[in-house]
């Protein structure tokens, strides 16, 4: 191509020229959520449309068009509920709950995923069924327990859906039985409230025994009669009954209770008919002499002598001599006789006689009185009355081992006449018994003697209320109770088993009981002399009591780093002093090792809240480094 120059001359330019080729391409991106492209702006949507130019390699514009795809993230919410602990997907175990722990994961379309824990941690627990039942008692285990027992356990699902496991703590009490022996009049009322009117040895009442049980109580029961009679008397002008009263007119109303052979009242009633004096004269003529009903003979004349009988209404009767005497002849007739005797006037004489009289006519014409002197020996009788314990050898020389009111025996007298005794022979038994006893070590017993093992063959001899021998027998168990303990750090055991505990803590020559530590176990809070009573069927031994000094034994901290609680003791809350440390996890366990309070990322000195535990020696285990340290602090 021709130019012209500056100079007006042609300027040939030749031409070489290369051609270099611009170009076109797409930028294919698949993103999550949004992308800043090349031209610098952030795209939060899929764009197929977006073009930029560049530069390429020959210097020309290269038109990039964008493909773009835009895939979406997502996140949600894992919500658990668990007991006591969880590992989650990221692999972590939490101990309580949780809303702020997250972790990605990969959706189908290649984004994150985010997901957020929502975890509520339920704590399982325990407890103790305390229960006291007699003779057995069935479990909600299902099982029947016949004795103490305080290791079965049983689980449950607790409000919160996790494992509540119950220990029973069971106490046996016996029921027992006995015998109440009433001997009564007529009728007796019992503690059943009924009343009885014949002997009965069924009957059964149910008391409560001083354990708590049924006490079965059978009546052995004796009814004796009451007895009823009357006294008939009759009597001149008064009479002094056995009641100490005099009566002058006729009575049948009065009674007087005496005590039959039963023991038992014995109502006599007075039938008494009261009777007049009365008086009279005995006009009489006799030759030479007269032996009056006086008893008295009279050799002259005489209207002065008075004489008492008997009238027919049997009292007194009055009666005055008349008497005249004329001479007669006399004699005596002397004659000795056993029980009565029939003489010359025909008349039978029961009785002595030196008066009676019979006149005959002598050769003068006049009486021939002849005086009967009359000796009647009686015939004598009599009644042996005997009381006797089991049997009696009486004078007949037969043993009677019943009572007796018929057996005779004839003895002959000096004077010629028998003698015929009854026996009224009353037989009262002998009695025996077993004293069962029970006690703790030793027992003196009613015949003085110290027992120290058991022992059923000792007797002692009593008198029973129908005065006979009583032979007790001794029936007597010595329990042999073991009153040790046993210490094991801070804790103190009882030796003995299956028995009732109280704790005491000594003091000066005494015994205070500690309220509540009534388990065969006990951990002290604070330094001291203790014992326990251990009681088995109501024996009760004291232990010594064993000096208590308490040891932090759970602290194993090394020197380098030196936690402390504070303050210890402590009422309501405490505080742990942790150097160079943010974070830790802390949890309490009671004196038998259950936890009562857990806290993760527990920050050196924020406060914690013990109100809520009961008095006592706890451990605080504090997790740092990888490391379990405890720690010994006593709640007031």
């Amino acid at each position: 191509h021709t130019l012209t120059n500056v100079a007006g001359c042609d300027s040939v330019v030749t031409l070489n020229l290369t051609i270099n080729n611009s170009n076109t391409g797409t930028d294919v991106i698949t993103a999550c959520d949004s992308y800043t492209w090349i031209d610098g702006n952030t795209y939060t949507s899929s764009n197929n449309t977006a073009t930029h130019t560049l530069t390429n390699a020959a210097g020309c514009d290269s038109v990039v068009t964008l493909n773009l795809t835009i895939n979406s993230s997502n996140t949600g919410t894992d919500v658990i509920t668990a007991c006591d602990s969880y590992t989650w997907i990221d692999g972590n175990t939490y101990t309580s709950s949780n809303n702020t722990a997250t972790h990605t994961l990969t959706n189908v379309a290649g984004c994150d995923s985010v997901v957020t824990l929502n975890l509520t941690i339920n704590n399982s627990n325990t407890g103790t069924d305390i229960i006291t039942a007699c003779d057995s008692y069935t479990w909600i285990d299902g099982n029947t327990y016949t004795s103490s027992n305080n290791t079965a356990t049983h689980t449950l699902t607790n409000a919160a859906g996790c494992d509540s496991v119950v220990t029973l703590n069971l106490t046996i009490n016996n029921s027992n039985t006995g015998t109440d022996i009433i001997t009564a009049c007529d009728s007796y009322t019992w503690i059943d409230g009924n009343t009885y009117t014949s002997s009965n040895n069924t009957a059964t009442h149910t008391l409560t025994n001083a354990a708590g049980c049924d006490s079965v109580v059978t009546l052995n029961l004796t009814i004796n009669s009451s007895s009823t009679g009357i006294a008939t008397v009759t009597a001149c002008d008064s009479y002094t009954w056995i009641d100490g009263n005099t009566y002058t007119s006729s009575n049948n109303t009065a009674t007087h209770t005496l005590t039959n052979a039963a023991g038992c009242d014995s109502v006599v009633t007075l039938n008494l008919t009261i009777n007049s004096l009365a008086t009279g004269t005995a006009t009489v003529t006799a030759c030479d002499s007269y032996t009056w009903i006086d008893g008295n003979t009279y050799t002259s004349s005489n209207n002065t002598a008075t004489h008492t009988l008997t009238n027919e209404a049997g009292c007194d009767s009055v009666v005055t001599l008349n008497l005249t005497i004329n001479s007669s002849s006399t004699g005596t007739a002397t004659v000795t006789a056993c029980d009565s005797y029939t003489w010359i006037d025909g008349n039978t004489y029961t009785s002595s006689n030196n008066t009676a009289t019979h006149t005959l006519t002598n050769a003068a014409g006049c009486d021939s009185v002849v005086t009967l002197n009359l000796t009647i020996n009686s015939l004598a009788t009599g009644t042996a009355t005997v009381t006797a314990c089991d049997s009696y050898t009486w004078i007949d020389g037969n043993t009677y081992t019943e009572s007796n009111n018929t057996a005779t025996l004839t003895l002959a007298r000096p004077v010629g006449c028998d003698s015929i005794v009854t026996l009224n022979l009353t037989i009262l038994e002998s009695s025996t018994g077993v004293d069962v006893q029970a006690a703790c070590e030793s027992f003196t017993w009613i015949d003085g003697n110290t027992y120290t093992e058991s022992n059923n063959t000792a007797t002692h001899t009593l008198v029973n209320a129908a005065g006979c021998d009583s032979i007790v027998t001794l029936n007597l168990t010595i329990a042999d109770i073991d009153s040790s303990i046993t210490q094991n750090g801070n804790t103190l055991s009882s030796n003995l088993e299956n028995a009732s505990y109280q704790w005491f803590i000594c003091t000066n020559d005494s015994v205070e009981e500690i309220s509540g530590a009534t388990n065969q176990t006990y951990t002290p809070v604070e330094n001291g002399d203790y014992s326990v009573r251990v009681t088995i069927d109501s024996c009760s031994v004291f232990s010594e009591c064993i000096t208590v000094t308490l040891t932090s034994t759970y602290d194993l901290s090394d020197t380098k780093e030196k936690i402390k609680i504070f303050p210890n003791p402590a009422e309501s809350k405490i505080r742990i002093q942790i150097p160079e440390n943010s974070g830790s996890d802390i949890a309490i366990f009671n004196s038998i090792g259950l936890r009562v309070y857990s806290r993760q990322g527990y920050v050196s000195g924020e406060e914690i809240n013990i109100s809520s535990l009961k008095s006592g020696l706890y451990i605080i285990e504090v997790s740092l480094k990888g490391k379990h340290k405890h720690y010994v602090f006593i709640k007031k």
